[in-house]
């Protein structure tokens, strides 16, 4: 009978779209039952975003952690264990209706533990019951024990191995264990209390300043917001190695070529363009907190993220186009359809907008304004790409708002003055017309199917005079305006590697970003000696 519960369970059509909206909602409901059963007064998490956002976020790692130990536990297919985990998934109500049950209608305390070494490795092999009533309720111990013996019965069932079906649960044990005792493990190589370490990062870091518009709010609500956007950000990076994980168990063929079609040297630019705005806004002292440094990660992967999201996109609208120019593209070559590159582009800026707001409300305006200038510098009907000069000026925004992202996640003021608009205008157009030399490789699709870019409507030589131009003169005119000695040079040896790259006779797109990415780590590194 079980087994044709599970076979049953598992064969359900699923998309991302209703498996994301499913999970979604099932945290929804064990959020409003928590709040009957976490007994703390004057604690309103239903009208806490942070709080919000931390908790499904928590519990959406959880579920990855779930399918990836499945999938390796199975080797059953994606599509399989992630129907099959969405209904356990379920099991997460239990936790309130046991406490209340238990409280008899009082609830108990729902907190995290700040522990030990010695008390987290007890916690674990008794599975907390070693600790008190309050933080790890019953109800949680109970939900974990029966979340466990179900998975141990699940994998057995569909693998008939006990050991499969034993080291399938320890795994998953482990993954929610970390989870739930995520900041006694963020302070386990530190002499202090935990807790007093994590009270003193959190405050001498940016991170309370980058989640809220203003300093009102007394201490202790200054540092739970500063502490569930410092949770979140360390619950998203477990997020992204179970994703990994899925990805490398579940999806393998299809991750090598999404890893391919991922233009690598565009994330780097959009990544050191974050890293830059860093180091102009906060210098090297931004450096000496390691929860400003998981900040600046957090913002990072959401460009990439992002900018992941933008390629799905463009893909899709760009086909015709790589049809003739880049045929051995995912969708020209039928590695995946338009759908699946829609699901991507979908669950690559859900996760953006998730990292980004956990670093900074700065963070996720910028990822929001870069990924609608992609959207409409790309998709129909307005297609700015269609003309050069649109089309420069939308990748320009999108270049400037990587960089302001990470200026003001660093710097202390919130006026957007503070990064002077003659030098955004100037950045907007270096970055704009140096994106020009992706149509270079383009020319023959883009000429076939109408899109006036700069190659199309002057020719491919003469659109590379003028890109080194406009390149040079700009490079150079930023380095006078910063005043440093050492920049001035690096700008006018670049420029002249940039003129023998684009004009040689065998050109090639990463030579010019070599040259670029180089240019840019150096600025990097001579504005943080100064």
């Amino acid at each position: 009978m079980l087994n044709n519960l599970i076979k049953k369970l598992s064969s359900f059509p699923i998309t991302f779209e209703s498996w994301i909206l499913s999970a979604l909602g099932i945290i929804a409901v064990r959020i409003f039952l928590e709040q009957y059963s976490n007994n703390l007064a004057g604690h309103y998490v239903l009208i806490d975003l942070a709080t919000l956002v931390q908790y499904t976020t928590s519990f959406l790692t959880i579920l990855l952690c779930s399918i990836a130990i499945i999938l390796y536990s199975t080797k059953k297919s994606l599509q399989e264990v992630a129907s099959l985990t969405l209904f356990a998934f379920m099991l997460i109500w239990t936790a309130p209706i046991f406490d209340l049950i238990l409280s008899a209608g009082k609830g108990y305390n729902i907190h995290y533990l700040f522990l030990n070494l010695k008390e987290l490795l007890l916690a674990f092999v008794t599975e907390f019951w070693t600790t008190t009533s309050h933080g790890m309720t019953y109800g949680i111990r109970l939900e974990i024990l029966l979340i466990l013996i179900i998975s141990f019965i699940t994998i057995y069932i569909l693998t008939k191995s006990k050991v499969r079906a034993l080291v399938g649960s320890i795994l998953l044990w482990l993954s929610i264990f970390i989870i739930d005792c995520l900041p006694s493990f963020l302070g386990i190589f530190q002499t202090k209390s935990t807790a007093l370490f994590i009270q003193q990062s959190v405050f001498s870091s940016n991170i309370i300043n980058n989640s809220i518009f203003s300093m009102q709010s007394g201490i202790q609500r200054l540092y739970d917001i500063g502490f569930n956007s410092l949770i979140s950000q360390s619950i998203i990076v477990i997020a992204f190695v179970a994703l990994s994980l899925i990805c490398f168990w579940g999806y393998r063929e299809k991750a090598k070529i999404l890893f391919k079609n991922a233009r690598w040297n565009r994330i780097a630019h959009y990544v050191l363009l974050v890293v830059a705005g860093v180091i102009v806004g906060g210098g090297k002292s931004f450096f000496h907190s390691w929860v400003n440094i998981l900040s600046l990660i957090m913002t990072m992967s959401a460009f990439a993220l992002a900018w992941f999201s933008a390629v799905c996109v463009n893909d899709i609208h760009d086909i015709d186009i790589d049809v003739i120019s880049n045929k051995d593209r995912p969708l020209p070559s039928g590695s995946f359809t338009k759908a699946e590159f829609l699901s991507l582009a979908r669950i690559s800026l859900l996760l953006a907008l998730l990292a980004a707001y956990s670093a900074s409300l700065y963070g996720l305006f910028f990822v929001i304004l870069f990924s609608f200038a992609f959207y409409i510098y790309s998709a129909n009907p307005i297609k700015l790409k269609q003309h050069f000069v649109s089309g420069a000026l939308v990748i320009g925004f999108a270049s400037v708002s990587a960089i302001l992202s990470g200026f003001f996640l660093a710097h202390q003021s919130r006026e957007l003055f503070s990064f002077p608009p003659l030098f955004v205008l100037a950045l907007i157009i270096l970055f704009g017309f140096s994106s020009m030399i992706k149509d270079i490789k383009d020319y023959e699709g883009d000429r076939a199917n109408g899109i006036k870019t700069l190659p199309v409507v002057l020719g491919l030589r003469a659109s590379k005079i003028v890109i080194a131009v406009i390149v040079s003169l700009s490079l150079i005119g930023i380095s006078i305006y910063i005043h440093n000695l050492a920049i001035v040079w690096a700008s006018i040896i670049t420029s002249i590697c940039i003129w023998i790259v684009l004009l040689s006779k065998n050109y090639k797109e990463k030579r010019f970003f070599i040259v670029y990415l180089a240019y840019l780590v150096f600025c990097g590194v001579i504005i943080l000696i100064k």
